[in-house]
């Protein structure tokens, strides 16, 4: 994957090397992978996670800063109208949260169809955020699962014990936040990478592929739910994130440059 990366931005690479001089830039580029560019040669670099979710590597780079993830509603639409019969009401079944990923290509077969067929019969509720897939006609929900087009993570996670998605980095992010453990189904764009993280936490399940099996999904629910391990890792997680302040990480990294670059100015 490397090889071919550096093949294909080859021609970029060149192009900045040929520019440089021009900029009286001297010192030699530490990558010759441009997108690399943009994470070894900056001042700080403001990382949206916590460390337990990074690889362990021994040479960090000293300017790396992790700082937790960014919260809060940033959408005004309403919520479904089942929202506190179905989410809110008490209810001793654990509720669990689906979603596919906001890619505009979402395929519901890949994993939504498998989820819900896998929670049919367990004693689950089931809200699946479907923001660009539509139900086929021929699927009929049951009584223990609602759909919506779009709902706000942050209200939904309140109520949430366990999260199903397809190993979007915001979304791993949020649910570690509240303390959810996670069952993540992932391998197009960036999931190989993302799922990796999420397992490694002792939170998730990876199932390794972007289309379970109905029992596949199945096994790994009653797995998560049967076993208070996962909640208990979850919510280190939690705890590791609450001690975090991402917005006023950046504030102090502005701050801290700022006088460290213009406080040596005249």
């Amino acid at each position: 994957m490397n090889a071919a990366a550096l093949q294909t931005f080859s021609g970029v690479s060149s192009k900045i090397e040929e520019m440089l001089p021009s900029y009286q830039c001297t010192e030699q580029l530490p990558t010759e992978f441009p997108p690399g560019l943009m994470e070894m040669t900056q001042d700080r670099l403001m990382q949206l996670c916590i460390p337990a979710l990074e690889l362990p590597r021994s040479d960090m780079p000293e300017y790396v800063r992790f700082i937790g993830t960014l919260l809060g509603a940033n959408d005004p639409k309403p919520l479904p109208r089942w929202w506190r019969s179905f989410v809110m009401d008490d209810d001793s079944r654990p509720l669990i949260a689906l979603t596919q990923g906001t890619m505009p290509t979402v395929d519901p077969t890949e994993l939504i169809l498998p989820t819900i067929s896998a929670c049919k019969d367990l004693a689950v509720r089931l809200v699946v955020c479907a923001i660009h897939a539509a139900l086929p006609a021929s699927f009929t929900l049951s009584a223990t699962v609602r759909w919506a087009g779009w709902i706000h993570f942050e209200e939904l996670f309140k109520y949430t014990s366990l999260v199903i998605n397809n190993g979007g980095y915001g979304g791993i992010n949020q649910a570690f936040a509240y303390g959810i453990p996670m069952i993540v189904a992932g391998r197009s764009e960036d999931k190989l990478e993302t799922t990796l993280r999420a397992e490694i936490t002792g939170a998730a399940i990876n199932l390794r592929t972007r289309s379970p099996s109905t029992e596949q999904v199945k096994d790994a629910v009653e797995k998560m739910l049967k076993d208070e391990w996962w909640k208990s890792s979850a919510l280190e997680l939690k705890s590791a994130y609450a001690q975090c302040d991402a917005c006023g990480s950046f504030v102090r990294a502005v701050d801290d440059l700022a006088a460290e670059v213009y406080g040596k100015c005249p």
